[in-house]
């Protein structure tokens, strides 16, 4: 299993809105917003707002985000909106709301896309996709490859994201993106994405910059956790995942580490307890894991 390549903010058409670049104008150019469900009582509840529920999750309608249509503000409405985002953006508190985006569609026909790309199938499974996360928004391009992820978009000519404390602009581009996958690739890329992102967050690798760059990376040692250790408890492969992306992709192929879950490989499962082999390398000492960080930066 070959280490994976990483991708470019440029190549994806991406860029971070710069510290003072959230303004009043910034905010004009997007006609809508998106506000997940425990971010709506933080704004008035006469704002002009319609959920984004899709009929198969009509049940869940409470749980649901909304559509916000800026363009139906009054003026004082969107100077209050602009100044709950730079207050929030300044001191450094979640967004009170999780997307802009700039669309000339009716609200009518962007809602109807908008609740259509929430809904992901594979087979006889159906699942939410939170696109509205801007941590699974940030990881879905290299999960589903160029043409799936430009049909998110559909009549959105820009989408910006609050992640973790940044705006990020978005547009569709094919340009340096995976080709497409096939739908059982995607369906297990998809799953996991929550992995990742701890291992991100758990990492600190939270600029848009190292998480193209380390998202690959991470992806492909979780799945390595999976397959290769039959690690099934997400802490467990967020664990491996860590250790990988710190030390060498084959940082578990290293004669030390071979050498200590040869033990743990002869043991039996009533031996083993609850123990996995992330807690056998989790007993190398510092000196052991300078060694190997060493051999496989010069490997």
């Amino acid at each position: 299993m070959p280490a994976p390549q990483s991708l470019s903010a440029p190549l994806l058409g991406w860029s971070v809105l710069p510290e003072d670049g959230l303004s009043r104008n910034w905010l004009n150019r997007h006609r809508y917003a998106v506000v997940e469900a425990e971010q709506l009582e933080q704004l008035p509840s006469d704002w002009p707002s319609t959920r984004l529920a899709p009929k198969r999750f009509a049940d869940n309608e409470g749980l649901m985000p909304a559509l916000l249509d800026i363009s139906a503000l009054k003026p004082e409405q969107g100077d209050q909106l602009h100044a709950l985002l730079a207050q929030a953006h300044l001191d450094g508190e979640a967004s009170p709301v999780s997307a802009l985006l700039q669309s000339q569609s009716s609200p009518t026909a962007l809602l109807r896309h908008l609740c259509d790309v929430q809904v992901y199938r594979y087979h006889l499974q159906t699942a939410w996709l939170r696109v509205f996360d801007s941590r699974v928004w940030v990881q879905l391009p290299r999960v589903l490859g160029d043409k799936a992820w430009n049909r998110l978009f559909g009549p959105i000519s820009c989408w910006s994201v609050s992640l973790y404390g940044a705006w990020v602009e978005t547009r569709p581009s094919a340009a340096g993106l995976p080709g497409e996958r096939d739908t059982e690739q995607r369906w297990q890329a998809m799953q996991r994405v929550g992995a990742i992102n701890r291992a991100l967050l758990r990492s600190g690798w939270l600029e848009l910059p190292a998480i193209l760059e380390k998202s690959g990376l991470l992806d492909q040692l979780t799945l390595k956790a999976q397959t290769v250790h039959g690690l099934g408890r997400i802490e467990d492969q967020v664990a491996y995942a860590q250790l990988g992306a710190e030390y060498g992709w084959g940082f578990d192929e290293h004669p030390i580490a071979r050498s200590a879950l040869a033990g743990f490989y002869q043991e039996s499962e009533t031996e083993r307890a609850d123990a996995t082999i992330v807690d056998v390398l989790a007993a190398l000492d510092d000196t052991q894991w300078q060694t190997i960080r060493r051999d496989l930066a010069t490997s």
